[in-house]
């Protein structure tokens, strides 16, 4: 009995432990933020090793869900969905293009300012996806960044 117990505990942190790790970067609530901005926290994720939906979405999903981390902050407003999220080549360069719904936009305090989490969203992708050279993000119907390594 000991030993199929033992099995099982064995067998469960064995699934726990694989997955693709993922570092996902959010700002901290913290009403002393004063001058020096806000201070960013890593959360590090264990996500599937192969989604159904794949690597890029899946992290993309995640990352505008918002962090699980109590005391930090969504980099968008709660209620921001995604309309699309794919790849593409343009002139031999990997470009992610990503649209949130205007959702994205409203500000309601407890998220980051739109400016950070367009600027955290880039860097969460960078980091994450090396082989991602350029990000266009839209809200609504907008374009709202260009990011080219």
């Amino acid at each position: 009995m000991k030993i199929v117990l033992l099995s099982l505990i064995a067998l469960a942190f064995a699934s726990c432990e694989e997955g693709a790790k993922r570092t996902f970067l959010f700002p901290k609530i913290d009403i002393n933020a004063g001058e020096n901005g806000e201070e960013i926290v890593a959360e590090l994720r264990n996500l599937p090793l192969e989604p159904s939906q794949g690597d890029l979405r899946l992290f993309v999903d995640e990352l505008i869900l918002g962090p699980q981390t109590p005391r930090l902050r969504p980099l968008f407003s709660l209620g921001t969905s995604i309309k699309f999220c794919f790849t593409s080549e343009k002139e031999g360069k990997n470009v992610l293009f990503v649209g949130l719904s205007e959702d994205a936009i409203s500000q309601n305090g407890s998220c980051a300012e739109i400016q950070l989490g367009i600027q955290l969203f880039e860097r969460n992708i960078r980091e994450n996806f090396k082989n991602i050279e350029e990000i266009v993000l839209f809200i609504g119907d907008s374009v709202v960044n260009e990011y080219q390594n």
